[in-house]
């Protein structure tokens, strides 16, 4: 009897045995049967079943279309279609090449990030709700690559053509050139841009006077283009709402001399920059040389001016050996000490300055 129930224990064990090996997620024809739970509408997740009724983990699928990555597209399409409107709006005369280039660089990053976002979505978002989408239906990358086309030309071509208006241009000379003179290449004169700052006003007024306000071969709008191409700042308010006319170059450049063109205010900086000079803390070469340059150019700046400093040598001299270190203010009044009953001459004093910051160099 106990023989009987062993072989009927074993045989039971046997036939589970079986059972559990053909329930290997492999049915009769040796494929795998889905169960799919719920729909793509986001419900549920398809799972694969085998025969016995156990769930294997669901295959791995593209996702919905994230609120995320529409925004985001939707951000970048309208920068680049609101940029080109704005753009059309903006007077001509603020269309200077500096402006053109920032809306060409700003563009180009709006398009790349607009270009990342869509190649995410092609990746990652799943295929048949991509299709079946607005953005896919409206073309909305065409139309959108097709802005971006055409803003792109519009703004190279005006840089194109600001950029050959606002190369200076070379003056008429009179009389031929000789053969070796005719061959040489010179570099470029440029005219530094003008904010508005009365110590920079008399450098940007006698090259813009020289090249560009003299030279016969310009119109007066193409002097007027040029002036407001150089212009930023304050300088560039106080004449934006002047537009662009043959009539009104001259009166844009009075408008600058009027305020700019300031002796009293012009001789009151370079008086307080020679004088405000701040003293020398020890024996330095390039701090004697910084001060001597300085002080020269100032009172250059001062004789363009108009101001007669003939009779100012004891003035500077004074104020400026103040600024000295200690042991070169002592090596000057040695220097000096042998004509005590004389006054100082400022050519004696600037020949000290340079044989001090030459010795020291050494």
């Amino acid at each position: 009897m106990v023989l009987v129930i062993k072989l009927v224990l074993k045989l039971s064990s046997a036939k589970k045995f079986v059972k559990s090996a053909q329930c290997l997620c492999l049915n009769g024809s040796g494929g795998r049967s889905l169960a799919a739970v719920g729909d793509l509408r986001g419900a549920a997740t398809p799972r694969t079943s085998c025969s016995c009724g156990a769930e294997e983990e669901p295959p791995r699928r593209r996702t919905a279309h994230p609120a995320w990555w529409r925004d985001s597209r939707r951000a970048r399409q309208n920068n680049i279609s609101r940029s080109r409107v704005n753009y059309k709006k903006a007077p001509k005369e603020r269309r200077t090449a500096a402006y053109v280039e920032a809306r060409l660089d700003n563009l180009e990053k709006d398009w790349t990030l607009f270009c990342n976002t869509h190649r995410q979505m092609i990746t990652e978002v799943d295929a048949k709700r991509l299709d079946s989408s607005a953005y896919m239906k409206g073309n909305v990358y065409e139309s959108t690559e097709e802005i971006y086309i055409e803003y792109k030309s519009d703004l190279k071509e005006e840089l194109s053509r600001l950029q050959r208006l606002i190369q200076t241009p070379v003056p008429s000379g009179s009389g031929k050139q000789s053969d070796s003179s005719s061959n040489i290449r010179l570099p470029k004169i440029s005219i530094p841009t003008f904010s508005g700052k009365y110590d920079e006003w008399v450098t940007f007024r006698d090259l813009f006077d020289s090249l560009i306000r003299t030279n016969d071969s310009l119109d007066e709008v193409q002097k007027l283009h040029y002036l407001k191409g150089y212009l930023e700042g304050e300088a560039e308010q106080l004449v934006r709402h002047i537009p662009i006319s043959r009539d009104n170059f001259e009166v844009c450049w009075g408008q600058l001399e009027s305020r700019y063109n300031n002796k009293k205010y012009l001789a009151n900086c370079i008086l307080k920059r020679m004088f405000g000079q701040k003293p020398l803390q020890g024996e330095s070469a390039g701090a004697i040389k910084e001060l001597l340059d300085t002080t020269n150019e100032c009172l250059h700046a001062l004789l363009n001016l108009g101001v007669d400093i003939k009779s100012w040598d004891i003035i500077v001299v004074y104020v400026i050996s103040l600024k000295l270190d200690p042991e070169s203010r002592k090596l000057w009044e040695a220097r000096t000490s042998d004509s005590s009953s004389e006054l100082p001459e400022l050519v004696n004093f600037k020949e000290f300055l340079e044989q001090r910051f030459r010795s020291l160099e050494f």
